[in-house]
């Protein structure tokens, strides 16, 4: 997600808190359908990571349906022209460009598509 607010420009992942009683996994579905409108059919565990005492996981989604799009949750109730939020396909190759947080999960994703046959470096997220 692009994100532009108070005239800083950085990126982050789409996702957020586990609900009460919720599964990271389904946390993960709810919030890619609330964030950036994707409903997404099955997901691929990718790493943990520990931000700010708070423990995040992240996931690839390998099969879903619809157009990135701003969602109806939070995000779209907080967009403003100095709070801006910009769902986005990025090439993993260009991650390594971009401002991306957190940090530690943009160097687990290095980590993970470095290896030799994993994902090409041109094809997009």
């Amino acid at each position: 997600m692009e994100r532009q607010k108070d005239n800083r420009h950085y990126w982050v992942f789409p996702g957020g808190g586990v609900e009460d009683q919720e599964t990271f996994e389904a946390a993960a579905l709810r919030e890619a359908m609330e964030e950036v409108s994707l409903t997404i059919f099955r997901l691929s565990y990718l790493f943990t990571v520990n931000n700010g005492g708070r423990e995040e996981r992240f996931f690839l989604a390998v099969d879903f349906a619809g157009e990135a799009k701003l969602g109806s949750g939070p995000e779209q109730e907080k967009s403003s022209q100095t709070n801006i939020y910009l769902p986005r396909w990025v090439a993993i190759g260009k991650l390594c460009e971009l401002e991306l947080f957190p940090i530690e999960a943009k160097r687990a994703l290095f980590d993970i598509f470095r290896k030799p046959g994993d994902i090409d470096a041109a094809d997009t997220w």
